[in-house]
């Protein structure tokens, strides 16, 4: 009996060791171009993996030219209290392109670190950085909740090309969407 309960605490520990370190990793990204981040990484793009957990603590950016590529089932946090001041509410802003590739079986989810608040992150705006270059935003199943603080949950400006394609945006703080200006395109 002695060795039995030996037999299964060592297997015991030898799946907590596996379920330990197959755990996701949390990706805090402070107030920076996203392309600057450690993550796959080829030429003017990188990916954002379903393995790690991102949260977004400061106004972040993808810059004209560059593209992020978000898969499928990755949830990306807004924390507007990561350093205890509740003065910082984070946006993303798109002057390149954001592509989220979610599936019916798993969406990309943008939300607040919370999870209960309204207002507690910008949201994403989508905008021109004066040059030739215009922000895109493609998204496929993706879920927008508890942003919009001043603006729209997702904020487009002049020129910009928008594709939603079974995506919810809900429980803003302002608008769900905003258009700004005279010619964003959605």
């Amino acid at each position: 009996m002695l060795r039995f309960k030996h037999v299964m605490l060592i297997v015991c520990l030898c799946g907590l060791f596996l379920l330990v370190s197959n755990a996701d990793a949390t990706t805090y990204v402070f107030g920076e171009n996203l392309m600057n981040q450690s993550l796959t990484a080829s030429g003017t793009g990188s990916t954002w993996e379903n393995t790690d957990t991102y949260i977004i603590a400061g106004d972040c950016y993808v810059t004209g030219g560059e593209t992020l590529t978000i898969e499928a089932g990755v949830t990306v946090y807004f924390d507007y209290d990561y350093d205890g001041d509740y003065m910082d509410y984070p946006t993303i802003l798109v002057r390149g392109s954001l592509i989220c590739n979610g599936t019916q079986g798993a969406h990309v989810t943008f939300t607040n670190y919370s999870g209960t608040n309204k207002g507690e992150f910008e949201g994403i705006k989508v905008d021109d950085d004066s040059t030739a270059t215009q922000g895109v935003l493609k998204c496929d199943y993706t879920d927008f909740s508890y942003g919009g603080r001043t603006d729209g949950l997702i904020t487009i400006e002049d020129y910009c090309e928008v594709e939603l394609d079974h995506c919810v945006v809900s429980l803003s703080d302002n608008d769900g969407i905003q258009l700004q200006g005279d010619y964003g395109y959605l």
